[in-house]
């Protein structure tokens, strides 16, 4: 659903319902989250520097705050993804990633908990689709970095 307001007349655009979750009284807009991302290096040593890749910004729900941020990485796109023959993934580290999101985010914007996952869960245009990314971490299909 559309979020907007009405502004000197004129319908302003703001988002929608499900890119915002609400964590310990505090909105947090999930889009922002995964720009703040966009641009992280990673260093693996195995493979070099390289960008992280795809990532959902997602709610979870949590008794105490009403609902927690996470970040789910799509696998598929880190860097050169698994090596040929190991069976090892190139996750990014999870210590880099919070410090990466400590350096850039609002403390409520900092994801709790990151997760992988071999794709993300995509529309037939290309999106990615936050809802179906939600059902396959809460079903343990994704594996918590």
């Amino acid at each position: 659903m559309d979020q907007g307001r009405i502004e000197n007349g004129l319908l302003q655009l703001a988002g929608r319902a499900g890119d915002i979750a609400i964590t310990g009284g505090h909105k947090v807009s999930l889009p922002e989250v995964e720009r703040a991302f966009e641009e992280y290096d990673r260093e693996d040593p195995r493979s070099g520097p390289g960008r992280l890749g795809e990532v959902c910004a997602i709610a979870l729900p949590d008794d105490g705050l009403g609902s927690i941020v996470a970040l789910v990485i799509e696998s598929g796109a880190l860097g050169s993804g698994s090596h040929a023959g190991d069976g090892e993934s190139t996750a990014p580290d999870k210590a880099a990633l919070l410090d990466h999101a400590r350096a850039e985010l609002a403390p409520q914007f900092v994801p709790r908990r990151f997760y992988s996952l071999d794709r993300l869960p995509r529309t037939v245009g290309g999106k990615i689709r936050r809802h179906e990314t939600v059902d396959l971490v809460m079903s343990g299909k994704a594996q918590r970095l």
